[in-house]
């Protein structure tokens, strides 16, 4: 399946947020994510299933001032 992450196109055999981000080695407790621009809490990346075309933005946190 073809999504897109972060503005660039992948293609994936994930099917759940948490299985993507696994794939794609991104520590899933130091992120957060939002598809097609709705935040998905943490609590729900398991279960948050993934579908062609989805837009998923992936953010970490970033200290500074």
């Amino acid at each position: 399946m073809n999504i897109q992450l972060n503005g660039r196109p992948i293609a994936t055999r994930a099917t759940s947020l948490a299985e993507l981000l696994i794939e794609q080695q991104i520590d899933l407790s130091a992120v957060a994510s939002a598809i097609n621009g709705e935040f998905i809490p943490k609590s729900h990346y398991a279960e948050r299933k993934l579908q062609a075309g989805d837009r998923l933005e992936v953010l970490a946190p970033m200290q500074g001032g």
